[in-house]
């Protein structure tokens, strides 16, 4: 992924949908079936679900992104509220984490598993798991059938991956594990907390790399993810996964 791309998704409060009270609700969901005491927050970036976290709980987290100043940004806030004994930063490749197996309690995922492939992720990751363990993963998903030519062709090329919530339970019990509970993130998840504070960044990006191809491609894109997502959000959205390993 090159400058301009993590250019558009600096400075905001959030790199993916999401909402901080589903957040909470599914810690909370783990925390009555079993003692959490080590999270692993893959593809965090500048960590807004892993303060929130690490606000809920008195155990450690270890934080890990691919790009290092997204991580400086939580590192900051993390000295800023005197967080440094709960949470670990990582400068890590999802694809590959180089980390010590059956460590964590919980393996947590917003927004981020499409990266490596929710299936992928699903099997790759679980070593890092304790016997039993759990992982909260938020992943797109199709709400409805047969939707637009337009919308359709536009995830075709930007995420082929995105299959029905049914198709994913399926996946989730084949890869060997059970489902706790799944709910769907409101479309305030989405416009409050992430396109709106997004949607300025290509406003003050399309003025700055006026005539630069490569730029406004990025920019092109991102606003035309919004714009579906404004158009046709009854038709699909993120679903919170909660999840736990069968051991």
């Amino acid at each position: 992924m090159n400058e301009f791309f993590y250019e558009i998704f600096s400075n905001l409060p959030r790199q993916g949908p999401g909402d901080i009270m589903l957040t909470i609700k599914a810690l909370n969901i783990i925390k009555q079936k079993s003692q959490v005491s080590k999270i692993l927050d893959i593809g965090c970036g500048t960590g807004f679900q892993t303060i929130a976290l690490a606000l809920d709980f008195n155990g450690e987290i270890t934080a890990i992104d691919n790009y290092q100043p997204f991580l400086n940004e939580l590192d900051d806030q993390v000295f800023d509220m005197g967080l440094k004994n709960k949470i670990i930063t990582k400068c890590l490749d999802m694809n590959n984490i180089d980390l010590p197996p059956q460590s964590y309690d919980v393996i947590w995922s917003e927004g981020s598993i499409f990266i490596t492939g929710f299936e992928n992720g699903l099997i790759n990751w679980r070593k890092l798991l304790k016997p039993n363990g759990f992982m909260v993963i938020s992943e797109a998903n199709w709400f409805k059938p047969n939707p637009p030519e337009d919308l359709k062709n536009f995830w075709n090329k930007e995420y082929p991956g995105l299959v029905t919530v049914e198709e994913n339970l399926d996946l989730i019990k084949k890869c060997g594990y059970e489902i706790v509970e799944y709910f769907t993130l409101s479309s305030n998840g989405w416009m409050n907390n992430y396109y709106y504070p997004l949607e300025k960044n290509v406003y003050k990006m399309r003025k700055k790399y006026v005539g630069n191809s490569e730029a406004l491609e990025i920019i092109n894109t991102v606003q035309n993810e919004i714009n579906m997502f404004r158009k046709y959000s009854d038709y699909y959205g993120y679903m919170f996964y909660i999840i736990r390993s069968k051991d």
